[in-house]
């Protein structure tokens, strides 16, 4: 959020899936922190972060910056639903999922 505020962007927190929809349908990145999926394949208790950019018939395009492999088209329910419950993701957030806006 701070990284963001510094590059004169502006950060929101996501907090419901129809919201995620919306802010895809708008044309905004969003930055999520998964876990328990494809993206987090390191077992038990960790998470990744993901960017998460345009919206077609329910599904996102996601940019995995650690595996270009992964990158791709994905339902946007499923990447909700393996949101990350870290607490180093979710401290001062509630949820993992930021819209990164530079109004």
């Amino acid at each position: 959020m701070v990284a963001s505020r510094q590059w004169g962007l502006t950060p929101t927190v996501i907090n419901s899936s129809a919201a995620l929809t919306s802010a895809l349908q708008e044309g905004h990145h969003v930055v999520a922190a998964v876990q328990q999926d494809k993206f987090s394949p390191w077992g038990w208790g960790t998470s990744h972060e993901i960017v998460l950019k345009g919206y077609s018939n329910g599904n996102t395009y996601v940019s995995d910056p650690y595996n270009s492999a992964n990158n791709g088209w994905y339902p946007i329910a499923s990447l909700w639903n393996e949101q990350s419950t870290q607490s180093v993701d979710t401290r001062g957030l509630g949820n993992p999922f930021v819209k990164i806006t530079d109004i």
